[in-house]
């Protein structure tokens, strides 16, 4: 819906809207340009749950998605983005527009 009025564009980088996070992949750091939107929405960003699911914050006050985006931002990806689809148990980060 937000891609259909214009807000937002499943093709843009996800640092046009987080410009903080980042990521590693093979232990390096990943080119985050590379990284869209369409691949947290469609579990092709390379974070999967049984990986990632320790970093996130349970409970806590305030701005949780900020504070579990922050908690994750700089983990390694289990593999590169766009190169498969883990619809098992994705993670799935989102931020308010």
């Amino acid at each position: 819906m937000l891609d259909e009025l214009g807000k937002i564009n499943l093709s843009d980088p996800v640092t046009d809207y987080i410009p903080w996070l980042s990521f590693r992949y093979k232990n390096t750091d990943y080119d985050m340009s590379k990284l869209t939107i369409a691949n947290l929405l469609y579990h092709t960003s390379g974070l999967i749950n049984h990986s990632h699911i320790k970093l996130i914050l349970m409970s806590g006050s305030g701005n949780m998605i900020e504070k579990n985006v922050r908690a994750i931002s700089g983990a390694e990806l289990d593999f590169e983005p766009s190169s498969k689809c883990d619809t098992v148990r994705p993670i799935i980060i989102s931020s308010p527009i």
